[in-house]
């Protein structure tokens, strides 16, 4: 969650007029964007299935006041990234269609941590786990080893 891809962003005017329609019309949907659920889930049959959950039709176009909380936060989180001392793994997909590749490397390098690490999985959209099994199993060992590398330290130094 480091940027809003191009590809996914309304049209400017409508990004541009954001902060108004979002204090008038809060929880007004933003069916204008494009589905979160078509441009998250690669495989169709999670799609299908993440379309059948209850609250799916929450998930596919958020308020207006959660678009304007969003672009918030991804600008809280650039600001605050040189802040970060404590190791960091940021997984992301080549392919991701709702948060911009670019945005995710430009903030990697502000992360003041020496231990970060940025790993770019070729081919996969914005839900790892919406991608087939092997890749969901190849993005897991990734994490897992991460996450086991820095135990056997027994800190996070």
């Amino acid at each position: 969650m480091c940027g809003v891809s191009m590809k996914f962003k309304p049209i400017w005017p409508l990004e541009e007029f954001l902060p108004l329609v979002a204090f008038l019309l809060p929880k007004f949907r933003a069916i204008f964007t494009k589905s979160l659920i078509e441009s998250s889930y690669k495989v169709k049959w999670k799609r299908a299935l993440a379309r059948r959950r209850p609250t799916a039709s929450k998930a596919e176009h958020p308020t207006f006041a959660t678009a304007m909380e969003f672009l918030r936060v991804v600008r809280e989180i650039e600001r605050r990234s040189p802040e970060l001392r404590l190791p960091v793994l940021m997984v992301h997909g080549s392919e991701d269609r709702v948060c911009d590749l670019g945005s995710a490397k430009a903030v990697f390098g502000l992360i003041g941590s020496e231990d970060k690490r940025l790993e770019v999985l070729e081919g996969t959209w914005h839900q790892l786990v919406a991608e087939r099994e092997d890749m969901v199993e190849f993005g897991f060992e990734i994490i897992f080893d991460w996450i086991k590398e820095r135990a056997k330290r027994g800190n996070c130094d």
